[in-house]
């Protein structure tokens, strides 16, 4: 079974980035995390890093532009069945 190495909790952007970008530490995003712990009862693959992303200022945002909507990565269903954008 693998481990978990660590779990970051960038700020922005660039900080999961940054993480991303380093291969050594095999990064696993997530946002609330429910999905990785069904993962993480059957996982064999080698030990990871958790990258959480639900801080990372404007991933929980859901915003109305170029005639569209962005739906940020860290929105919750709950919060784009509740918004009156969407």
């Amino acid at each position: 079974m693998a481990s978990i190495l660590e779990v970051i909790c960038p700020t922005d952007v660039d900080g999961v980035l940054s993480v991303l970008g380093e291969s050594d530490r095999n990064p696993r995003v997530v946002a609330g995390g429910t999905d990785l712990l069904l993962q993480y009862q059957h996982w064999s693959g080698p030990d990871v890093t958790i990258v959480d992303i639900t801080g990372v200022r404007g991933l929980s945002e859901i915003i109305e532009e170029d005639g569209g909507l962005r739906i940020g990565a860290a929105v919750r269903l709950s919060d784009i069945i509740g918004s009156a954008l969407v």
